[in-house]
């Protein structure tokens, strides 16, 4: 999706008869900045294209990452003409940033329109991001999964009691519950390490992400040779069970 340029945008010209007043802000103008700005314009331009590999609408990603490197808080108008795209679209991919948490609206003063800004903190940003993919991914697939471990745990029970049930069910449902109970569990641990962490100030996270080789040299790190199997000789071979 290109990124056209936008005309400067001065909302609010003042009324006739009352000179005397300030002149109300006008609307910073995007779309020069990103004419100047070649980092700028290939980042909202990447944004939008990483967002749709993750499942999120292009047009939101980009009107987010134009709100996150804007000096201003901008209207969704001038959000639409530099994006070269609907205002409705805009409108639309606002409210859902709005509900993620990271986009919230401003007043500005001497602008009727609304006017919205990105969270500045890429950290609480971060979290915030994680949050809401953990409400909507993780917790729903978390459910599904203990309600099928469930569901197989019967269904192992039945293949051992039924008087027509086969060994070949039997295996078949143990091997069933032991996948779907290694998958509840990883996601179980990564949920509860993640809730533990989420609860830390921004700052002990930062410290805890940027530790690196201490927290492998606090687990110990297990030299690459020592995970190299050793070769098994044809005779060793034969004396395992």
């Amino acid at each position: 999706m290109s990124i056209s340029p936008a005309p400067h945008i001065a909302l609010n010209a003042p009324h006739p008869g009352i000179d005397s007043e300030p002149a109300p802000a006008t609307t910073p103008d995007p779309a020069s900045t990103l004419e100047r700005s070649p980092a700028a314009r290939a980042f909202v331009l990447h944004w939008g294209e990483m967002g749709s590999r993750w499942g999120i609408n292009r047009t939101v990603a980009q009107v987010h990452a134009l709100l996150y490197l804007s000096p201003d808080p901008l209207p969704a108008d001038a959000i639409a003409q530099t994006l070269g795209v609907a205002r409705s679209n805009v409108s639309t991919s606002i409210r859902e940033l709005i509900g993620w948490g990271i986009v919230h609206p401003v007043p500005v003063l001497g602008q009727r329109k609304d006017h919205f800004t990105a969270m500045a903190d890429v950290w609480q940003m971060f979290k915030v991001i994680l949050d809401e993919r953990k409400k909507r991914e993780l917790d729903p697939t978390l459910a599904l999964l203990n309600q099928c471990m469930a569901q197989a745990r019967e269904e192992l029970a039945a293949s051992t009691t039924h008087a027509h049930a086969s060994p070949s069910q039997e295996h078949a449902a143990r091997h069933t519950l032991a996948r779907i109970e290694a998958m509840t569990d990883l996601l179980t641990t990564m949920t509860g390490w993640y809730g533990q962490v989420r609860g830390l100030p921004t700052g002990a996270v930062r410290r805890f992400m940027t530790m690196g080789t201490k927290v492998v040299g606090l687990f110990g790190r297990t030299p690459k040779h020592e995970n190299q199997a050793t070769p098994v000789t044809p005779t060793e071979q034969g004396d395992q069970p």
